[in-house]
């Protein structure tokens, strides 16, 4: 699956490179997958994304990001409203959905408040 990365939603005259390439593969051969966090951090709504081109993906990256949308951060402290996009994942359950967090100082105890994040909602 394709994997969105920040720079891929940032103009270039004029156009997103990533509506372009989504709207140019063909969807029985390209699987894409959506990464909020990324989304976010490159200046893009992932929830306009995902009702867009909801078909599309394959696979979830769920990830958020600080207020200034400089970095990711754990689960529920940044500023993406998770539970609503997760919960607007089309056939969640058949599809994968992966934690992404980078450059957290004990990786161990960041995935435990992840998990327990995604416990709670």
């Amino acid at each position: 699956a394709f994997h969105t990365e920040p720079d891929h939603v940032k103009p270039i005259e004029g156009q997103i490179p990533y509506d372009l390439f989504i709207q140019r593969t063909d969807p029985s051969v390209v699987r894409h997958q959506l990464d909020f966090g990324n989304m976010a951090l490159g200046g893009a709504d992932p929830m306009r994304y995902l009702e867009r081109y909801r078909d599309r993906y394959w696979s979830i990256h769920i990830k958020d990001v600080v207020a200034d949308r400089s970095k990711d951060t754990e689960l529920g402290v940044g500023v993406l409203d998770l539970k609503r996009l997760i919960a607007a994942i089309p056939n969640i359950d058949a599809k994968p959905c992966y934690v992404e967090q980078a450059g957290a100082a004990d990786s161990l105890a960041s995935a435990r408040r992840n998990f327990e994040y995604l416990k709670r909602i």
